[in-house]
């Protein structure tokens, strides 16, 4: 499913609903055999910045 402003209503409804409990959001991240450990680390924290807003995102329905 991508990231689309309509699939995220979508799934704010069915977890409002209880027909979904939980969302995995996922990041490929390559890994080549000839990739330093410095770019591998680099490409990790690439990734990881590009999740944290939807984690954020999560924290505004999870509190209360």
């Amino acid at each position: 499913m991508d990231a689309t402003e309509e699939n995220r209503k979508s799934l704010l409804k069915q977890v409002k609903s209880g027909e979904v409990r939980k969302v995995l959001v996922k990041q490929d991240i390559p890994i080549e055999t000839d990739h330093s450990l410095e770019q591998l680390v680099d490409d990790l924290l690439k990734r990881f910045d590009e999740l944290l807003p939807f984690y954020k995102e999560t924290k505004k329905y999870t509190k209360g």
